[in-house]
C-alpha cells in the first residue's frame, strides 16, 4: 500500500504466506505450510480487492533459502505456486541466497561433487542475487586459487561465478548495494 501511494512498484516478501516458523533450533528453519497454495490464492485475491496487485512486480518467497534450510525442490514448488496462479503468473519471483551459491559452483567444488544444490530453482527465478557479508569485493576477489604446473591460477570472483549459473539475459541479477554496513572503524 505504501509503494502504491508513492507510485512505486513493490517487491513483496511473502514468507508469512508460505512458511510456518521460523524455527531457531532445528533445520529446516522454515517449514512450508501444507496449505501454501491456498494461502497464496487468498493473498493474491486480497491484493486484487485492495487494488494492490498491479503494484506488486515481484514476489520474494523467502530470504536466503539455502541458509534457512529450504530445499531446492521446495523453492521450486513455491516458484510454481506463484507462476501458475492466474493472478500472479506475470509476476517476477526473486530470491537472494547466501554467498555459498556464488562460492560453491565450479572449480574444486565441481571436481569433488560438492556444488550447492540449488541449480534448478536458481534457474527458475526471474531475479536472483546473493548476500556476501564476508567478501571484501565480489567483483575482483577470487573465490579460490588452483595450484597448477605453471603456479597458482585464480578462480573467478563471486559475481562472475554467480553470473555463470544464470540464464542471462532472461534472468536479472538482484543486487542490494550497501545493504549491510558495519560500524567497525575500518569498514
Amino acid at each position: 500500500a505504501e509503494a502504491k501511494s508513492l507510485g512505486l512498484p513493490a517487491l513483496v516478501h511473502a514468507e508469512f504466506v508460505f512458511f510456518e516458523g521460523p524455527y531457531q533450533s532445528a533445520r529446516p528453519r522454515f517449514a512450508i505450510r501444507p496449505d501454501a497454495e491456498a494461502r497464496w490464492a487468498a493473498f493474491a485475491d486480497d491484493l486484487q480487492k485492495r487494488g494492490l496487485l498491479d503494484t506488486m512486480i515481484a514476489v520474494y518467497p523467502c530470504d536466503e533459502p539455502n541458509l534457512n534450510g529450504v530445499a531446492d525442490s521446495d523453492l521450486q514448488r513455491l516458484i510454481g505456486i506463484v507462476k501458475t496462479h492466474p493472478k500472479s503468473a506475470d509476476k517476477n519471483v526473486a530470491a537472494i541466497f547466501s554467498a555459498e551459491i556464488a562460492q560453491k559452483w565450479g572449480g574444486l567444488h565441481s571436481a569433488l561433487g560438492k556444488e550447492h544444490g540449488y541449480r534448478s530453482s536458481l534457474r527458475m527465478l526471474d531475479w536472483a542475487g546473493f548476500d556476501c557479508y564476508e567478501c571484501s569485493n565480489i567483483f575482483t576477489d577470487p573465490l579460490w586459487r588452483n595450484l597448477t604446473l605453471q603456479g597458482y591460477v585464480d578462480g573467478p570472483a563471486a559475481y562472475a561465478n554467480f553470473r555463470r549459473q544464470l540464464d542471462l539475459p532472461r534472468q536479472k541479477i538482484l543486487m542490494v548495494p550497501q545493504s549491510f554496513l558495519s560500524t567497525a572503524p575500518d569498514a
